[in-house]
């Protein structure tokens, strides 16, 4: 004798879910289901395990199109006001200090913006934090400092003789 379950009001939704790959654990967050019911209906249609979730780093590269000069063009997911963001563990992340870490190794200090021309730029080494910033304003700041030739002694001489042409007249 085989026993007929009734179906769970949600399974419609929980196998959509599951034919987008979702995990059990993001099924039963989203829908408000349990995480054994998620399994069992995955396992009753025969879907397979669900597909490893991807790191933030392997979400950005999935998401990103390189551009000649080496900067690069977000495609994946944004926020109303279009900023770039990855969902990773059902929070969303700003993708620029995830670029920000690849490229330098540790998180950033502050707000990261991009640092070259292009506003848009993800790439990682376009990248600047707070911190880098400041390094380079101070830097600007001393070469404004320094002159950029310092005129040699011919030099300082034609100059004081066009003074002294440019007083006789």
């Amino acid at each position: 004798m085989t026993s007929h379950r009734r179906p769970h009001p949600k399974e419609p939704q929980i196998l959509h879910a599951l034919s987008d790959g979702r995990t059990n654990e993001e099924i039963a967050r989203q829908l408000h289901v349990g995480t054994a019911t998620a399994a069992r209906i995955r396992a009753e249609h025969a879907y397979p395990p669900a597909r490893p979730r991807l790191t933030p780093q392997e979400k950005f590269t999935r998401d990103t199109v390189l551009l000649p000069g080496g900067h690069m063009v977000w495609t994946g997911e944004r926020t109303q006001d279009c900023a770039p963001v990855i969902t990773y563990r059902g929070q969303k992340l700003s993708v620029r200090p995830i670029a920000y870490a690849m490229e330098n190794g540790r998180p950033p200090v502050g707000n990261v913006k991009s640092a070259c021309a292009y506003p848009w730029c993800v790439a990682p080494e376009c990248q600047a934090d707070a911190e880098d910033r400041q390094a380079l304003r101070a830097k600007k700041e001393k070469e404004a400092d320094v002159p950029d030739e310092v005129p040699t002694l011919d030099t300082a001489r034609q100059l004081d003789e066009a003074f002294l042409r440019l007083e006789a007249c």
